[in-house]
């Protein structure tokens, strides 16, 4: 009687749920601030993101290393510092933008410093997405898993010399991993997808924003909150639901010709797809009367 385990497919139009203010659904959280349109100078400790962000003494200025649009904002103790986080501390699924050259995007930063991390380097024209440790300071974080690297490359319209307008973007999203980037037309290319990888850290807390010097610094920065997937999995105690990571049980009978490979459903194939787990259990047949499960694929 073997049962099926699903490959996790994520659903590619899932958005998250804004809500409605004032009416039947609770509102979530959401944020972007108009770097371009800051003057050039010192930018006030806490002064952006009305209450939303929390961020030291930095800096906004113009240069066109990169761009002619090109004002950043970046922190003067230099590459890789912390430009802004977010005061809410319980965000777990959350879409978190912006861009910088060498820079990059924090999701679920936890007050021990663990994080996920999508890091933007233009001169490799890479980005990579990683679990890291010390991310409060990103001088000396580091990577505790590796889970991608994205060539930019390959991306369609993608030219490192020209980055107006290009944007990144880190979605997490229960136990799933996405990053996208847009390379100046305003519309968001999915690089990465992660479906399996993001259980390794599904805990809350909050998002943030690194960038190094001037040229370095951010050009965009903003989060949504997105509606919370609902996880059987408890990440602080250990206890992982294979449900969350799209595992369904299909159960059915089954026979195979002696000495061969195949097995032949007694039932339609419930949905079943080319690539998907299955897990054999004999006992059934009169030869093999009181054998216990066993696993395959």
């Amino acid at each position: 009687m073997p049962t099926y385990l699903r490959r996790f497919r994520p659903d590619p139009n899932r958005q998250p749920d804004p809500g409605i203010p004032g009416g039947g659904g609770p509102v979530y959280e959401a944020l972007a601030v108009d770097i371009q349109a800051l003057p050039d100078g010192a930018v006030a400790a806490n002064s952006l993101g009305g209450g939303l962000l929390a961020h030291e003494a930095v800096s906004a200025s113009s240069q066109t290393a990169y761009g002619s649009n090109a004002r950043t904002l970046w922190h003067p103790s230099g590459t890789g510092a912390l430009v802004a986080r977010s005061v809410r501390t319980d965000l777990r699924d959350v879409t978190v933008d912006g861009w910088a050259a060498e820079g990059a995007l924090y999701g679920r930063v936890t007050a021990s410093g663990r994080a996920i991390r999508l890091d933007i380097d233009l001169a490799t024209s890479t980005l990579t997405i990683e679990v890291v440790t010390g991310a409060t300071n990103p001088s000396t974080s580091q990577v505790e898993t590796l889970l991608d690297v994205v060539d930019l490359e390959n991306l369609a319209g993608f030219d490192a010399a020209a980055t107006d307008g290009h944007r990144a973007r880190l979605v997490l999203d229960g136990v799933r991993i996405e990053a996208y980037y847009d390379v100046g037309t305003g519309l968001y290319q999915r690089v990465a997808e992660l479906p399996y990888d993001g259980w390794l850290h599904a805990l809350p807390g909050y998002v943030a924003w690194g960038a190094g010097q001037n040229g370095d610094g951010l050009r965009a920065l903003g989060y949504r909150e997105r509606q919370p997937v609902e996880l059987g999995s408890d990440p602080q105690a250990g206890i992982w639901e294979a449900s969350d990571f799209g595992v369904r049980e299909l159960r059915t009978t089954c026979s195979a010709t002696s000495g061969s490979n195949d097995i032949v459903l007694a039932t339609a194939a419930h949905g079943l797809e080319p690539g998907d787990f299955v897990i054999v259990g004999v006992g059934g047949e009169a030869s093999l009367q009181g054998v216990p499960e066993s696993g395959g694929g």
